[in-house]
């Protein structure tokens, strides 16, 4: 593991360990809706890349590596300073096939390697495309109707009840029953995510497989710029003393938020180019 590499997980450890303080104090709301914003904007990088986007470039928007802006038709200015995220790299062997005695190349294990990535604002050059505006009633009744088309693609059922003053929303094996009560587009994320992820509950149990389908859907909402009540203080209270599992715990409702974020923009706006 090289110099930079230790540097910057000692990064992301530190920046851990400043939420963890904060968790249990007046300022924990807000500082983890902060980052919960973040991982939403960077989906699509791990919970440790997008806390080391943060770290170096608060103001970030979209970022990409060099050769990928100059694919998009933008040039890193002279003297910009890349931020500093970790590239999984693939560690492989040469082995003899039992069998057939050939000799075969595998995977044995992933190394991570400093590489660096530049903010739009650190670029000049073409235009990208505007980003897409889901602000307004209007477009999260369109965000709505894409979920449930995505529940529909996965091979749920999708059935609306009458709300009786319980929960909002359950999911069985191929069924997802909700109420048009309280935030639709969050009930929805949040029972996508206990379709998605079945394991969490064996995993982490019934309280920890909720707080992470809670996690999810409040970082598919961020993303969505969908209003969201922080329900995450006392989850992150509970995890105080495990900063690893902590970030282990985030970095599941991630993936999971990546994956329902990604399926629905392509069916809110196909014609939009994915962002980098």
């Amino acid at each position: 593991m090289t110099a930079k590499t230790n540097e910057l997980r000692e990064q992301i450890d530190n920046a851990m360990a400043d939420l963890l303080d904060k968790a249990n104090t007046v300022r924990q709301s807000e500082s983890f809706k902060t980052w919960l914003q973040f991982v939403a904007r960077f989906h699509k990088y791990s919970f440790g890349n997008s806390v080391l986007i943060m770290l170096q470039c608060p103001g970030a928007t979209r970022v990409a590596g060099y050769r990928k802006w100059q694919e998009m038709g933008r040039n890193v200015r002279k003297g910009e300073k890349g931020i500093g995220i970790l590239a999984p790299m693939a560690i492989h062997a040469e082995t003899e096939n039992a069998t057939t005695g050939q000799t075969e190349r595998i995977q044995t294990g992933i190394r991570f390697k400093p590489v660096h990535v530049f903010d739009i604002s650190q670029t000049d050059g073409e235009a990208p495309p505007p980003a897409p505006d889901w602000k307004g009633q209007g477009r999260h009744a369109e965000l709505e109707k894409a979920l449930l088309d995505y529940a529909a693609d996965l091979g749920i059922k999708t059935t609306e009840k009458d709300s009786d003053g319980g929960a909002l929303g359950s999911t069985t094996p191929g069924q997802i029953t909700y109420t048009t009560q309280g935030n639709v587009p969050r009930t929805l994320a949040h029972e996508l995510a206990h379709a998605i992820a079945p394991h969490w509950r064996k995993d982490h149990g019934k309280e920890n497989m909720e707080a992470l389908a809670d996690l999810t859907a409040a970082i598919v909402c961020s993303h969505f710029d969908v209003d969201v009540i922080d329900s995450s203080a006392a989850y992150i209270a509970g995890w105080a003393d495990d900063p690893k599992a902590l970030m282990a715990s985030i970095e599941q409702a991630r993936r999971v938020a990546s994956q329902i974020i990604l399926a629905v923009e392509a069916k809110l706006d196909p014609t939009q180019e994915a962002a980098a």
